[in-house]
């Protein structure tokens, strides 16, 4: 036997002994607890997602909030994104280039940083601008770099 079992022996009857003598015992886990899990980034919760218009799904599905969708289709193009990325200035430059009126949304923006973790759970997308042609994402600057030297660009944001 090892000096630190002596010891861990002489500190537990010790801690028996004062059991005895106290008015309350202390109380001692039997086991460790596991810890909470921590809380999914990407997930919406529900205090906001019902002050925000989203709806409830029906019982037993398997996601208890049903968000609108971010894109707008009577508009002709959303770009998300933020003022200090470059491709996000492009890609406001192109539109304006070619005369299509294209919203654009800061995620910088205190009121908006929570979109963002919406649209990468949407689109499946990490890089930045998000670009929306009515209501339908697209992709970011390259693909819609690509859309205008094909020509399509116009063609995609037609009201249909």
């Amino acid at each position: 036997m090892t000096w630190f079992d002596v010891l861990v022996k002489v500190v537990d009857r010790a801690d028996d002994v004062l059991d005895k003598v106290r008015k309350t015992p202390r109380k001692r886990l039997g086991t460790v607890p596991e810890p909470n899990a921590p809380p999914d980034p990407f997930s919406v919760p529900v205090a906001k997602a019902a002050d925000s218009g989203a709806k409830a799904a029906e019982p037993g599905a398997k996601s208890a909030i049903v968000e609108p969708p971010l894109g707008n289709p009577e508009l002709p193009a959303q770009i998300f994104g933020k003022r200090t990325d470059p491709t996000c200035g492009l890609a406001v430059q192109l539109f304006r280039d070619r005369g299509i009126d294209a919203t654009f949304t800061n995620l910088d923006d205190p009121d908006n940083q929570q979109l963002e973790l919406r649209l990468v759970r949407e689109t499946k997308q990490y890089e930045l601008p998000y670009v929306y042609l009515r209501g339908e994402h697209v992709g970011g600057f390259a693909v819609v770099a690509e859309l205008a030297r094909d020509g399509k660009l116009e063609e995609r944001t037609q009201k249909r």
